[in-house]
């Protein structure tokens, strides 16, 4: 039985439709799932946050490492929406409101109520009719990830005297093979300078983000900022304000001073804007004349803001 039933009195768990899934039902889930409950023990040994997200979006557990990581406890967490908690910035965007939207595994940068950034990747599990039940969704702990690398730099350094040294990988450490890939590479060395937006394609999972990054770090741009946003994993009703940003009380839950968007955030660095062609076409139109104007309105202001970046 999880451990966040078991510690307090059952709660219904609330859903986006507004339906009350009640604590029987869990249950039943559960039962349904019997090889779930005896990995939990499990899970809790693994140095990895661990969340288990209903097909409603409702958050039906999470591990000790999660609590920890993102400075919130179970209670406060297990019976919500993955949705309410992105928008109330526990951890921004959220994965597993990614993966029942496109239906396959998705990884993705995250950023934690902290400020701290964590790469996740979500797996759905799928029932016998093909349809998404859960959402399994994993974050390596930071400071494990750190003592790892520490580990084995230790290893590296424990190499015999005579034994030659690897040089360093050229283009970020990106390994390849295929002649196309090198050319992609010699682009990026090309473009980088440039101080113009541009236009990365190419499947999911094909690494945009791993260019966006070349192309930023290879840039005049450097030194500035590079804010990376998953357009497909923020709802269209927040996109526009995450995006923007907004002025005190320009809407119902508007934060009191206000808050800065992405773009304002890659002043003076680079926008990397991923699933660029999931956003809403009206939304389009507005990001466009800040890509051709470098200029933009938050929400609820009539201000003019000019802004640099390089947008990707």
């Amino acid at each position: 039985m999880p451990r966040a039933e078991a510690s307090r009195t059952p709660v219904p768990f609330r859903q986006p439709a507004g339906r009350i899934m009640n604590i029987t039902e869990y249950r039943t889930l559960c039962a349904q799932y019997p090889s779930l409950r005896s990995l939990f023990s499990v899970m809790e040994a693994l140095h990895d946050n661990i969340a288990i997200v209903g097909k409603d979006g409702v958050i039906l557990w999470v591990s000790s490492c999660f609590e920890r990581n993102y400075g919130i406890s179970r209670d406060e967490v297990v019976g919500r929406t993955t949705y309410e908690l992105e928008a109330e910035r526990v951890f921004t965007p959220s994965v597993a409101a990614l993966v029942l939207k496109t239906r396959r595994v998705v990884t993705l940068t995250e950023t934690a109520q902290s400020g701290q950034l964590n790469i996740v990747t979500g797996v759905p599990v799928y029932d016998q009719n093909g349809d998404i039940s859960l959402v399994v969704s994993y974050t390596v702990d930071p400071a494990y990830s750190l003592r790892l690398y520490d580990e084995y730099q230790n290893i590296l350094s424990a190499g015999t005297p005579h034994e030659e040294k690897t040089p360093p990988l050229p283009y970020g450490g990106v390994v390849y093979a295929s002649s196309a890939m090198q050319e992609v590479l010699e682009n990026v060395r090309k473009v980088a300078d440039l101080d113009t937006g541009i236009l990365i394609t190419g499947e999911s999972g094909v690494g945009k983000n791993v260019v966006a990054r070349l192309l930023h770090h290879a840039g005049q741009r450097s030194s500035g900022p590079l804010v990376e946003t998953n357009c497909a994993g923020i709802p269209d009703s927040l996109l526009e304000s995450e995006l923007f940003g907004y002025e005190s009380g320009s809407f119902t839950g508007a934060r009191q001073r206000g808050k800065p968007g992405r773009i304002e955030q890659a002043h003076g660095g680079t926008l990397f804007l991923d699933e660029v062609g999931e956003i809403p076409l009206p939304l389009q139109a507005k990001l466009l004349e800040v890509i051709q104007e470098k200029r933009f309105f938050k929400l609820g202001s009539g201000l003019i803001i000019s802004i640099r970046f390089k947008k990707e």
